[in-house]
C-alpha cells in the first residue's frame, strides 16, 4: 500500500476485491477550516508596566488541591494583569475545592464580599484555566489566556507534524501523523460544530469518530456542541464549513484530491489541520447472487482499465491508475476501530 504522502501527492490507485468488485484507498482525515485570500495580521502582544491587581490563592482543598493551587498560581503570574501576594498585600483573596472531575472557586474583597463563586466540571487543569479566566474577566472586565490553546509545528518524531498545547505549554497532543511535512496549523475559532455525510460512512463520521474519541476521554465529554448534517456529500461538508455553518468537517483525501483537481476555488478555501491513519474506503460491490463468471468479466474489465489507451483521459480526470485486488480482511480494521472509539465511551461525535 502506498505511503499517505504518495496518495496524496499522486494519482491515486484503485482495488477491488476478489469476492466482489470492491476499491481500497487510503483514507486521510481532513480537519477544515474557512480562510480569507489573505492572513489576518499576525497579533501584537503589548506588556505594559503598571500595578497589578494583587491576588493571594489561600488554599486550595481536595484531592488534587495542591497540583490546582500551582496550576492556579502560574496562571495569575502569566495573565499580565495579576499579581501574586499575601493577606496584606493582597486585594483579593481566592479559596477553592479540588474534586475528581471538577474545580470549585471562590473569590473574596478585602470587605469580605464574594465576587466570584462557579464549579467548573472537567479535568483538573483545564477547569482551573477556566476559573483563571473568570478571575481574570470579573477583575478586569478582560478576557483571560489560560484556556487558549497553541498549534505549532515541531520535527520530534522525525519529521515536522502538528501539536498544540495549553497556553503554559502543558499537554501536548500531537494531531497530524502524516509521517512528511505539516506546516501552517490553523485552529477553528471555537470548533463547537461539525459537519459530517452520514453516520455510516468511514471517512464523514466513523473515522473522525475514532479519532477524537480519546481527546472527548481526557476532556471527559462531548467535544461538539452540535453536528451539522447529515450532507451526504464530501462537497457538501465543504461548503458548510465555508459558508459558516460548521467549524470543522471531514473529508476523505481522495474527494479533497478531487475539488484541488476540479473545484480549486472552493478547495483553496479549506485548510487541512488534522489528519488520521490510513484505512479502507467502502468497496465497489455487486449483488450476493451476481454469477461467478459475470463477477470474473467486472474484474478483467476492471483491470483492463489501467491499459485502456482510450480511457487515458478518464483516468486523468478521476485521479486513477487502474484496479488490483486485495483481501476482505482488509476491512477489519474499519470494526475495531469502531469498537475501539466505543470502549473509549464515545459513541456519537455530539
Amino acid at each position: 500500500m502506498r505511503s499517505v504522502l504518495e496518495f496524496r501527492l499522486k494519482l491515486v490507485k484503485w482495488s477491488c476485491v476478489q469476492m466482489n468488485v470492491s476499491a481500497v484507498l487510503t483514507f486521510l482525515f481532513v480537519l477544515t477550516l474557512s480562510v480569507f485570500p489573505q492572513d489576518p495580521p499576525a497579533p501584537v502582544i503589548t506588556v505594559r508596566k503598571g500595578v497589578s491587581i494583587v491576588v493571594d490563592v489561600k488554599e486550595i482543598t481536595g484531592a488534587s488541591g495542591s497540583t490546582v493551587a500551582n496550576i492556579l498560581k502560574n496562571d495569575v503570574q502569566l495573565s499580565g494583569a495579576l499579581a501574586l501576594g499575601d493577606a496584606n498585600s493582597s486585594t483579593v483573596t481566592v479559596t477553592g475545592i479540588a474534586s475528581t472531575g471538577a474545580f470549585s472557586g471562590k473569590v473574596i474583597d478585602k470587605s469580605g464580599s464574594t465576587i466570584l463563586q462557579k464549579a467548573y466540571p472537567g479535568e483538573a487543569s483545564h477547569a482551573v484555566h477556566e476559573f483563571a479566566d473568570s478571575l481574570v474577566e470579573t477583575l478586569t472586565g478582560q478576557k483571560g489566556i489560560a484556556s487558549s490553546k497553541i498549534g505549532f509545528v515541531a520535527d520530534r518524531a522525525g519529521h515536522k507534524e502538528i501539536y498544540t498545547c495549553d497556553y503554559d505549554g502543558k499537554n501536548v497532543l500531537q494531531l497530524t501523523h502524516d509521517n512528511a511535512i505539516s506546516v501552517s496549523p490553523a485552529l477553528s475559532p471555537d470548533g463547537k460544530k461539525l459537519a459530517y455525510t452520514t453516520e455510516d460512512s468511514q471517512s464523514g463520521y466513523q473515522a473522525p469518530r475514532r479519532f477524537f474519541a480519546s481527546f472527548a476521554r481526557a476532556a471527559e465529554g462531548s467535544l461538539f456542541s452540535a453536528l451539522v448534517g447529515p450532507l451526504f456529500t464530501p462537497r457538501n461538508v465543504a461548503r458548510a464549513v465555508l459558508a459558516g455553518d460548521a467549524d470543522i468537517g471531514s473529508l476523505d483525501s481522495y474527494a479533497h484530491d478531487l475539488l484541488r483537481r476540479h473545484e480549486p476555488e472552493l478547495a483553496a478555501g479549506l485548510r487541512t489541520v488534522a489528519t488520521t491513519a490510513p484505512t479502507p474506503v467502502p468497496p465497489l460491490v455487486a449483488a450476493a447472487g451476481t454469477p461467478r463468471e459475470t463477477l470474473l468479466r467486472l474484474r478483467e474489465a476492471l483491470f483492463a482499465v489501467a491499459a485502456a489507451e482510450e480511457l487515458a483521459d478518464a483516468r486523468e480526470a478521476l485521479l486513477i491508475e487502474g484496479f488490483t485486488a486485495v483481501d476482505r480482511a482488509d476491512y477489519r480494521v474499519l470494526i475495531d476501530a469502531a469498537h475501539e472509539a466505543d470502549r473509549l465511551g464515545y459513541p456519537r461525535l455530539a
